[in-house]
């Protein structure tokens, strides 16, 4: 059984380095650059937006959304497989919407959203994938999800916080800051809605505008395709807004060593130069179980309470720049 695990996260370690590309299959991108155009290149230019001081301090960098929606028309069908990363920053207490993707602005008969409640002052994140018709053909609330009532998470903190929503095939599922919060299945019941390609993408609310969204909104992009976990670890590591100009995407798994691999009780990380970097460690399900700060060029960590399995090991330093591999604990 060890041999297999080991060879599982030998042939991982080869293709780790390539996972990482966000110009693929981006769709739309709003960094706030003093408007609220697209710069994927794809011309889906937003409505004009109020702006704020960004994540990093930069002032004219983020959307100051203050129950008003930023509209964006795209061409795409919903019933494809997407992504959704987008950061916010809030300390609204009510039911508001980030976002809302849907087929019509006035009554759409799909739509794909997040929102924020708030239900006994525990702050909790719901996505949702929603499909009817005047028949109502089927609909998806089964696919909304949120934290643990007993481990809720404070999102409206007036913290900045990154969402991660993806829909792959039929499976929809939620990170935030990229740890993954639940995935659910979408139970397809509107063929007869298949091919609705026309799609208005609101941010900071949804056709219903009591439902607006108070607070900062930033880095929003559209993927189609689902992004994977490196990718998103990724993004909420960035050290700076990304761009398709300037960012590293992907370093060389082989400039991370890890040793002995398969690991007991002790991994040594070793990397090619001397550096501050930001270490986390997650499993195979994007679940963060370990996270530090490091300087230098040689580590040891202690792996003895680590259950039996494969996890990541990823370090980035101070330029963004991510490094991955992966360690089998035997």
């Amino acid at each position: 059984m060890k041999k297999i695990i080991f060879f599982a996260a030998m042939m991982f370690a080869v293709s780790v380095s390539a996972q990482v590309n966000i110009a693929n299959g981006l769709l739309a991108y709003y960094p706030y650059n003093g408007n609220a155009n697209d710069e994927s290149g794809n011309g889906y230019n937003g409505t004009s937006v109020v702006l704020s001081t960004d994540r990093f301090g930069i002032p004219n960098k983020a959307y100051d959304c203050q129950n008003t929606a930023s509209t964006s028309t795209i061409n795409f069908d919903l019933d494809s497989s997407y992504t959704v990363n987008i950061w916010f920053n809030t300390v609204a207490s009510n039911y508001v919407r980030l976002f809302s993707w849907s087929d019509d602005i006035q009554q759409p008969r799909k739509f794909t959203s997040a929102l924020i409640n708030r239900p006994n002052s525990n702050a909790y994140i719901e996505g949702n994938y929603t499909a009817y018709d005047n028949n109502f053909c089927g609909l998806n609330e089964n696919s909304a999800f949120a934290p643990s009532s007993a481990n809720p998470n404070p999102y409206t903190d007036g913290q900045w916080h990154m969402l991660t929503l993806i829909r792959n095939n039929n499976q929809l599922s939620l990170h935030i800051d990229s740890v993954l919060i639940d995935n659910k299945s979408i139970v397809d019941n509107c063929t007869q809605l298949h091919g609705l390609t026309t799609q208005f993408f609101l941010v900071g609310s949804n056709y219903l505008p009591n439902l607006g969204y108070i607070g900062k909104l930033d880095d929003v992009m559209i993927h189609n395709r689902p992004l994977n976990t490196a990718e998103i670890s990724y993004l909420y590591n960035l050290n700076s807004s990304w761009s398709s100009t300037t960012s590293t995407d992907m370093i060389s798994s082989n400039e991370l060593k890890l040793f002995p691999n398969p690991v007991n009780n002790s991994l040594n990380i070793q990397l090619e130069e001397v550096a501050a970097y930001s270490l986390e460690v997650t499993d195979l399900n994007g679940r963060k179980i370990y996270s530090s700060k490091l300087t230098g060029q040689n580590f040891e960590l202690n792996t003895t309470e680590w259950l039996s399995g494969i996890y990541i090991i990823k370090l980035t330093n101070e330029k963004g720049q991510i490094y991955f591999n992966k360690v089998v604990k035997a």
